[in-house]
């Protein structure tokens, strides 16, 4: 289980290690061009965090945005390109099972127009309704993902590398 909480400052966090990931971000950072290090996304267990339920909603019980986008590197433009954008509207997390639980229902990301295979990296990114300016917090649990190249040579090269 994963709760993202974004940065309600103004200030940037850097770290040396992550290259330019964006907010949400998961991926293979400065290692971006090498293709050893990138991966496909298959789907997670998603929701955005407890918010008030909008009394206006058209579907209030679809009122959670999850918006997934995945990346891949460009070697011609040298820097990571959108490959794929798709939004899921799910339940958000206001009320709980008999269990003191909120459920939490998969996104299947392999449903969608376009693939999420052979991505450098993924931002998940959850906003109610129509704010999709505003970066909500989400939890998130089992998010599957597999390496795209999964030969022994690439694995000798991601065991290799000391970044």
């Amino acid at each position: 289980m994963a709760m993202y909480l974004p940065n309600m400052t103004t200030t940037a966090l850097l770290h040396p290690q992550a290259g330019a990931l964006p907010r949400g971000g998961i991926g293979a950072g400065l290692r971006a061009s090498n293709s050893a290090f990138w991966f496909n996304a298959y789907g997670a267990f998603m929701s955005c965090n407890q918010g008030q339920e909008p009394a206006d909603a058209v579907i209030p019980h679809l009122a959670c945005k999850i918006e997934v986008a995945g990346f891949r590197w460009s070697d011609t433009k040298q820097k990571e390109v959108l490959h794929n954008k798709e939004t899921f509207d799910i339940p958000a997390c206001w009320s709980l099972n008999a269990q003191g639980k909120c459920e939490l229902p998969w996104i299947d990301f392999t449903n969608t127009t376009g693939n999420f295979d052979g991505l450098s990296s993924i931002r998940l990114n959850a906003y109610y309704w129509n704010d999709a300016a505003d970066d909500r917090i989400f939890v998130m649990d089992n998010l599957q993902l597999s390496w795209a190249d999964n030969s022994c040579a690439a694995g000798r090269a991601r065991q290799a590398d000391k970044l």
